[in-house]
């Protein structure tokens, strides 16, 4: 038995977006204001957080910022 089919089994029928990408993108609608909400709570504890914020990525690590 076959869970997932190809598009060449059905002629004609070509989804947009592939049925495994629905969970990342559920846990993506989960994470990104869990992230949010993690760094308000950080920023009103720790004053220095504030400069950090400024100069650092959040999720990437790319170079730092002139902040």
């Amino acid at each position: 038995m076959r869970f997932v089919s190809s598009s060449r089994s059905r002629p004609g029928w070509h989804p947009w977006i592939h049925w495994s990408a629905l969970g990342f993108i559920g846990l993506t609608a989960l994470f990104i204001p869990s992230l949010r909400m993690t760094e308000r709570i950080s920023a009103g504890k720790y004053p220095a957080y504030r400069d950090y914020q400024a100069t650092t990525s959040v999720l990437l690590p790319l170079p730092p910022r002139g902040g």
